[in-house]
């Protein structure tokens, strides 16, 4: 398929293929998620040429994320791999998706049929051509499911690579295409296929690697990468926000208001998305604080008025006098009102 950024990321890839052909019941290897910018890596040949012939056919091919987080999933039922194609960052349900790769059994459903209990036992294989991935990424242990992967070159590229170092021979683009669809026993397509060649293919990997138990995820520069470009800076403010020493509390339209402020021109969540996208931060940063809705601000003195708004609190702090205890951490008074402290 399309070359890896370097050797580093695709041994891993290899022998977590290879791990998961020798040790399927293994529930804990990394998923791969491989961001293809050129669209051209060769996903259809390595999943439904040499997967489906290296897994006797238990390649859930083509498939989209409705088929592994929705309702009706009996496609995927007792599959070994699970190809997800042009995966969106924003339509995945990050929380079902890591429900269903951090689960041995999963909820089985036909269309009019009753649902069934069954091993998870599928990898899934991911492929996105967008810029930031096709998973949002916590950087967290939580992304301990993931490998990440990016291609450099597409197929042909690798193609042309390959025949120049091992064959000598220099290939055109449209010469490589045409080796690779041809319907010789020889062609591209048909090795990948090819029950000799995949024995090869296992007989080398018996060589290179032995007895694969375990394979840790690929978290390196495309990892990094990734996480600076999904979180982006207006994260920067809330962190600001949610770290400062004297931080206990705020109002949540306020916080929206200031990360639209002081980023400008960035892209960033939706106004329906936005207090969403906070959640997740202050989760994946395991920072102790919540929403809470309908929190007392302040009551006015002369008409006994009650305002209340929904803020963002540090559950570690607590004041203590002024309004009863169970209001007692949302303000301090000063000049007769209930105000905020943030600088």
């Amino acid at each position: 398929g399309g070359e890896l950024a370097s050797i580093e990321t695709f041994v891993p890839l290899q022998q977590t293929i290879w791990c998961k052909y020798l040790h399927p019941d293994n529930p804990f290897l990394p998923n791969l998620f491989i961001r293809d910018l050129d669209g051209r890596a060769g996903k259809g040949l390595i999943s439904n040429t040499f997967l489906k012939t290296l897994f006797m056919g238990n390649v859930a091919d083509n498939c989209n994320t409705d088929h592994v987080t929705g309702k009706f999933n009996s496609v995927i039922a007792g599959k070994a791999i699970v190809v997800v194609n042009e995966t969106k960052r924003d339509k995945v349900d990050v929380e079902r998706m890591k429900a269903f790769l951090g689960s041995p059994k999963i909820l089985v459903e036909a269309k009019y049929q009753t649902p069934y209990e069954a091993d998870n036992t599928s990898l899934v294989m991911s492929y996105s051509n967008e810029v930031t991935g096709g998973i949002t990424l916590s950087g967290t242990s939580s992304d301990n499911r993931y490998s990440i992967f990016t291609t450099t070159k597409n197929i042909y590229q690798t193609c042309q690579r390959y025949f120049k170092e091992l064959e000598g021979k220099t290939l055109s683009v449209d010469a490589v295409k045409d080796w690779i669809e041809g319907d010789g026993p020889d062609s591209g397509q048909n090795l990948l296929r090819s029950k000799e060649q995949v024995g090869r293919w296992i007989n080398a990997m018996v060589n290179l690697h032995g007895d694969v138990k375990t394979v840790k995820p690929v978290h390196g520069e495309e990892y990094r990468r990734l996480i600076d470009r999904q979180r982006g800076a207006w994260t920067q403010t809330v962190e600001q926000v949610f770290t400062d020493s004297g931080f206990t509390h705020i109002r949540a339209d306020l916080l929206e208001r200031l990360v639209r402020n002081f980023n400008s021109g960035e892209v960033m969540p939706g106004k329906n998305k936005m207090r969403e996208e906070i959640a997740r931060f202050v989760k994946d940063r395991g920072y102790n604080i919540s929403l809470q809705e309908r929190a007392l601000i302040y009551t006015n003195r002369l008409t006994k008025e009650t305002i209340q708004r929904t803020v963002w609190r540090n559950n570690m702090h607590s004041y203590h006098g002024g309004l009863d205890d169970n209001d007692s951490y949302y303000g301090t008074e000063e000049y007769g009102r209930w105000t905020w402290n943030w600088k």
